[in-house]
């Protein structure tokens, strides 16, 4: 399950990549609440997929600064993803309401 896991964050990363030329480090990154993997603590946002985002932008020399990570719930984060340029919505659990709703529909 956290290989499935992990292998699902860094394709959402990968399909990201296109903000590269937008410039990734002005990159808004949103998430929802699901511990362990994205949750917040002591006013920080945490948890495995969280350390992954930091890690692939480290990679490419990208520092995520605070103001660019969010925990929404996830049909405001879905919605503003779709709606806001350069933004990329991460490690979110598939469900089957979810899955009827991933053509790009707006909830």
């Amino acid at each position: 399950m956290l290989t499935r896991f992990l292998i699902c964050t860094f394709l959402l990363l990968s399909l990201c990549s296109t903000a590269l030329a937008q410039s990734l480090d002005k990159a808004v990154f949103i998430t929802e609440h699901l511990p362990p993997y994205n949750y917040m603590e002591d006013k920080k946002i945490q948890g495995i997929s969280v350390d992954v985002l930091r890690a692939a932008l480290a990679a490419v020399d990208i520092q995520l600064d605070k103001t660019q990570l969010h925990i929404y719930p996830w049909a405001r984060g879905y919605k503003t993803a779709l709606q806001t340029p350069n933004t990329c919505l991460f490690s979110t659990a598939r469900n089957d309401f979810r899955k009827n709703h991933s053509s790009g529909q707006v909830l």
